[in-house]
């Protein structure tokens, strides 16, 4: 559902992807923005205690399942920000980004 907003035109945003991650029979979805061919920026929270062969980019979707325009790339490394420290309850989450091989 969306709220507050609207659906989205197909090829509106083309530099979208949607990240997925399978931990311990539990899906995580993420969104992310493709920088260049080979790399994807995302935040460091969604791929924290994740390991790069479990999380799937897919590029393409308008749909989310069975979408014949979506294209599946596995990730192959995950380069956590250096600073990323902020883990207080209700502190702003800092330096999250995370960038995608």
């Amino acid at each position: 559902a969306v709220i507050n907003g609207r659906r989205a035109v197909p090829g509106e945003f083309p530099y979208q992807v949607l990240l997925t991650t399978i931990l311990a029979d539990q899906m995580g979805l993420c969104g992310g923005a493709i920088i260049d061919e080979k790399h994807i920026l995302t935040a460091w929270h969604c791929v924290e205690d994740v390991r790069a062969s479990d999380i799937s980019v897919i590029v393409g979707a308008i749909a989310f399942e069975n979408d014949p325009n979506a294209k599946k790339y596995r990730v192959s490394n995950i380069a956590l920000h250096e600073k990323r420290a902020c883990r207080r309850p209700g502190q702003l989450r800092c330096y999250d980004i995370a960038l995608l091989r």
